[in-house]
C-alpha cells in the first residue's frame, strides 16, 4: 500500500509540475506579446519622429548628402604623393587632395581622414615594396611601390566598369 502511495504522490508532483510549466509558459507568452506591442509603438513613434525631422530639414533649406567622388581618398592621396617631389605634411597632402577636386563634407576632420589614408597606405605594399614611408615624424614620401599601387587599382576599377556596363 505504501507502493501506491508513493506513486500517486509522483503522479502528483509531475502534473503539478505540468501546471506549473504551462503557467510559466502564459505567463512568457503574455509578456512576449506586451514587448511586441510596445516595439511597435516604439517604432512607429520613430517614423513619425524621422518624419518631422526631415519636414524641419527641408523647411530650414538644410540638406546634407554625402559627397560624391570617383576615386577612393586613398588613391586621391597616393596621386598627390605620384606628383610630389620629396616628403609632405599630413596638412600638405589634404590641402592637394581637395585642390584636385576630391569632395568631402567633413571640413572639421578631412586631416584626420588623410592621416589614416596615409597610414593604410604606410601598411600597403605592392609587391615588397611599400606604397608610401613615412621618414620622419609628419613627413611622408612616396615609395617604391607607388606607382605598381595607383596601377593595380586602376586596372580593378576598370574591370569593375567593364564588368558593370556587361
Amino acid at each position: 500500500m505504501a507502493t501506491k502511495n508513493v506513486g500517486d504522490e509522483a503522479v502528483a508532483a509531475v502534473e503539478a509540475l505540468e501546471r506549473a510549466k504551462a503557467d510559466a509558459l502564459t505567463a512568457l507568452r503574455t509578456s512576449a506579446s506586451e514587448i511586441e506591442a510596445r516595439i511597435e509603438a516604439d517604432t512607429e513613434n520613430l517614423k513619425s519622429i524621422t518624419a518631422k525631422i526631415r519636414e524641419l530639414d527641408r523647411a530650414s533649406g538644410r540638406r546634407r548628402r554625402r559627397a560624391r567622388n570617383d576615386e577612393t581618398l586613398v588613391l586621391a592621396v597616393a596621386r598627390v604623393f605620384q606628383d610630389a617631389n620629396g616628403t609632405l605634411t599630413p596638412g600638405e597632402v589634404a590641402e592637394a587632395v581637395k585642390k584636385s577636386g576630391y569632395r568631402s563634407n567633413s571640413d572639421g576632420n578631412f586631416g584626420q581622414m588623410v592621416a589614416q589614408s596615409l597610414s593604410t597606405l604606410k601598411k600597403t605594399r605592392a609587391g615588397r615594396s611599400p606604397v608610401l614611408v613615412n621618414q620622419e615624424r609628419g613627413q611622408w614620401a612616396a615609395g617604391s611601390g607607388l606607382n605598381a599601387f595607383i596601377s593595380k587599382v586602376e586596372a580593378e576599377a576598370k574591370a569593375e566598369a567593364e564588368a558593370a556596363a556587361a
